[in-house]
């Protein structure tokens, strides 16, 4: 194999001038710089000399790669979301490495672990925020590893995304429909955006002077026991769609899904209204954000603010399904 210490030997200078040649750097004291940088390049190509990358990231501190940490890639959003976040990556330069934690504290850690010694520049993580896995990724973010999340939370950085517009209107047409008590179901992941959410609902339920209930979803079914309930705005949608698939009654109350681009498509019939996140704009500032922090740049992302679509407008919904977009 061509070595660059051949290149130099080959180009009649030091394997230091060679290097340097090799990584773009042609500034020098001497006057004949660049013309030594040109015999190296030259030399090189006439060789087949192939960069080592491992050896170039070595050299420059940086290895040009990223992890992401989601739970699975069965699941509709998640595998949605690896596809956004990988073709944001390359269009950056960044190759991105995967792990999946399927939901478990450990794995989670492990998967960590894994992309440190991979020596990823940084971490998009989407996995869970449980209070286990606090002291993870406080450790991980004190050391100075740059580290993004999708989701509101209490230990690192995030790109989050906005209800407050959305739910109110959501909140005033139900309202308008001579409706006095909500019931928002959400999928508890006990985090940061599970209290926004929730005290959104709350105050806007307040400010229309309407009956407010809250109820966590642990699992498929807890959302069967809605039955009685005047109205439902629901955070989320396989609940929803089991919902709808096993009882009558989900077709007779006002019900609200709330879904982003990827996982519209198993919304049911019929709907009251929709509230429209822009799960792919938030992902795509995410990388954005993570790769600024790890090249030491500026960059501010917007809040993405959800839409709230009634029924009558919710055939505006355009999404395209990203698992038949290459069919």
């Amino acid at each position: 194999m061509i070595t660059i210490k051949d290149v130099a030997k080959y180009a009649g200078v030091s394997e230091k001038t060679a290097m340097r040649a090799l990584s773009g750097q042609t500034i020098g004291k001497r006057s004949d710089a660049k013309e030594r940088a040109d015999k190296v390049l030259a030399a090189a190509a006439k060789l087949g000399y192939r960069q080592s990358a491992l050896a170039k990231s070595l050299r420059q501190q940086k290895t040009n790669k990223i992890g992401l940490i989601i739970n699975n890639i069965t699941n509709r959003y998640y595998a949605s979301l690896a596809e956004i976040v990988l073709k944001e990556c390359e269009r950056l330069g960044y190759k991105l490495l995967i792990e999946l934690t399927f939901g478990d504290d450990k794995k989670t850690s492990d998967s960590i672990e894994s992309l440190i010694e991979n020596r990823v520049d940084g971490i998009f993580y989407a996995s869970n925020y449980r209070d286990e896995m606090k002291l993870k990724l406080r450790e991980i973010h004190n050391l100075g590893i740059p580290m993004i999340g999708l989701y509101a939370n209490k230990y690192i950085p995030a790109v989050s995304r906005s209800y407050d517009v959305a739910l109110s209107q959501a909140i005033e047409y139900l309202k308008a429909q001579n409706i006095n008590t909500i019931t928002l179901a959400y999928w508890f992941s006990n985090t940061l955006n599970d209290e926004i959410l929730t005290k959104l609902f709350q105050q806007s339920c307040e400010e229309n002077k309407i009956k407010a209930k809250i109820s966590p979803l642990h699992k498929l079914t807890d959302i069967d026991k809605l039955q009685n309930d005047e109205a439902i705005i629901c955070d989320a949608p396989y609940c929803l769609k089991h919902y709808f698939d096993t009882n009558t009654m989900g077709k007779k109350q006002q019900v609200i899904g709330i879904y982003d681009e990827w996982n519209y498509i198993e919304h049911p019939q019929p709907l009251a209204g929709a509230i429209m996140i822009p799960a792919e704009k938030q992902a795509q500032d995410a990388v954005q954000q993570l790769i600024a922090e790890i090249d030491q740049k500026d960059f501010t992302p917007t809040q993405k603010q959800a839409i709230f679509y009634s029924e009558d407008h919710i055939k505006d919904i355009i999404v395209t399904d990203l698992a038949v977009l290459y069919i």
